[in-house]
């Protein structure tokens, strides 16, 4: 709308902020503003208002600037250099040390609100999902704008990091995965006209190699924004490339130049597609959640069952789930950090592993206790039969279509089956529908140890059911129940 080459434009909240790299650029984008508040009834707060000149002149003098832009006839006051706004306290100058002191009191308060969290007697759910949705909101904005110390951010995950560990009795060997740019002189004749190939090697951290840009050894300037931007893609694994040309949106003036392609597009390595500018944050956050994933998978022993975790499986850790002991215990056995003779030998405060129960001579892990050793059994027995229970009254609440003539057999022999007295969990026939589901319920925590599906223990569970229960299946699929075979419209799981 202003018909400038590169119109710039920022907003937060109801703050709105254009740039230009020329004046006349400004004006239009100015006018434009203007005409919007008046064609809508808005009205802006002329003394909250700024116009700031950052450009300067031949010998390195800072340009005045005289545009004299008004708002209802009110003139907008002009900024120097040294001078900032102020918003949600963070200053928008150019002064960065000054600014990035400016962050330092509220990450000192974000720590104090952190302990006072911990220490708070909240159950530890309630503690993690406080930090998510309380102390990081407020200092997002600071984040967004401020390009703080590393110390600084280090300084606050280490502490919330130790925090937690300490609420969650976790040891301190339990992984933390649960929870300056170089400058380079230019050839300017050899990059005249390639700007875009320019940027694409800088920000991929692959500009050093080329010899038309080799990196200083000293420099006094300031960090900028795109230093930042390749420091953060070599750190997370991305790079920039050249995308193909969009048919679909594409002008034919585009498609007709000899390299219709689309450049500095960013693509992350579980999408199939260009990112573009509405899902670019989300798959960002999705590409880091799968890295801290992948680093808790390879760790060879807390990343035992960490392919055994996530969805519904992770719901626990900001809803309630019951006692605190449990979600402590929940936690800790994610990690394969609990307190069992395997562990404690990795931890070398133990000499050896074996299970502490008479007669049993296996290796004490957590699978182990919680599904194979003799001492449990009852305890194992108790939570299949719980789980079952409950299984059974949330058929019985949803009881389906009341025209259906339904029968459930809860641990029962299958009706005129010869041979072994076999008891499936759950057995539900639909007689008006002329079908029936056989259900063996298992519940099993074991170490999944690979990617692949034949490593995991409900796999393995789902593998040996279909033995054990292959005659059930041969003797209801011969059953005739006034109707067609059942062989189609079986189910056993």
């Amino acid at each position: 709308m202003s018909g400038e080459g590169r119109p710039g434009a920022a907003a937060y909240a109801d703050d709105l902020k254009t740039f230009s790299s020329t004046v006349d650029g400004t004006k239009r984008q100015h006018a434009i503003v203007a005409d919007f508040l008046r064609w809508t009834g808005m009205a802006a707060n002329p003394k909250k208002c700024s116009i700031m000149s950052v450009q300067r002149d031949t010998r390195g003098v800072l340009k005045t600037c005289d545009l004299g832009p008004q708002l209802d006839g009110v003139p907008i006051p002009a900024l120097g250099m040294a001078d900032a706004y102020t918003y949600l306290g963070i200053g928008d100058g150019f002064d960065h040390v000054r600014r990035r002191v400016e962050l330092a009191p509220m990450l000192t308060q974000l720590k104090h609100d952190a302990t006072a969290l911990l220490q708070s007697g909240l159950a530890p759910w309630q503690v993690v999902k406080a930090v998510k949705v309380y102390l990081y909101p407020r200092v997002e904005y600071a984040l967004r704008h401020l390009r703080p110390f590393a110390q600084q951010l280090e300084g606050f995950d280490t502490h919330l990091a130790h925090g937690l560990r300490h609420l969650l009795r976790l040891p301190k060997t339990a992984t933390t995965a649960f929870i300056s740019g170089i400058r380079h002189r230019l050839d300017t004749q050899h990059w005249c006209d390639r700007e875009e190939e320019l940027c694409e090697l800088f920000l991929n951290d692959k500009l050093g190699s080329s010899a038309h840009a080799p990196p200083k050894r000293r420099n006094g300037d300031i960090g900028s924004l795109w230093a930042d931007v390749r420091g953060h893609l070599k750190r997370f694994g991305l790079q920039l490339a050249k995308a193909p040309a969009d048919l679909a949106t594409d002008t034919p003036d585009d498609l007709a130049t000899d390299t219709p392609e689309q450049p500095l597009q960013l693509r992350v390595p579980h999408h199939d597609k260009w990112l573009g500018r509405g899902d670019v944050l989300r798959h960002v956050k999705l590409h880091l959640k799968h890295r801290h994933w992948a680093k808790w998978a390879a760790m060879p022993n807390q990343g035992k069952t960490a392919r055994a975790h996530g969805g519904a499986g992770s719901g626990f850790l900001t809803r309630p789930c019951g006692r605190e002991a449990d979600f402590r215990f929940a936690v800790a056995g994610r990690l394969n950090v609990v307190d069992t003779l395997s562990a404690l030998k990795r931890q070398r405060l133990r000499t050896h592993d074996r299970c502490r129960h008479p007669g049993c001579s296996r290796t004490e892990t957590l699978a182990h206790v919680l599904n194979h050793c003799r001492g449990t059994m009852d305890a194992v027995h108790g939570r299949h039969n719980e789980s079952l229970k409950n299984i059974e009254r949330a058929l019985f609440a949803s009881s389906g279509d009341a025209k259906d003539r339904v029968e459930l057999r809860v641990n029962q022999t299958v009706p005129s089956l010869a041979g072994p007295a076999l008891r499936p969990d759950l057995q539900l026939y639909n007689h008006t529908k002329k079908t029936v589901v056989v259900v063996d319920l298992a519940v099993v925590f074991e170490e999944q140890a690979s990617d692949g599906p034949k490593s995991s223990g409900l796999v393995k569970a789902a593998t040996d059911n279909e033995t054990k229960y292959a005659g059930v299946k041969c003797h209801l699929q011969r059953q005739r129940m006034d109707g067609p075979p059942l062989g189609p419209r079986l189910r056993l799981t």
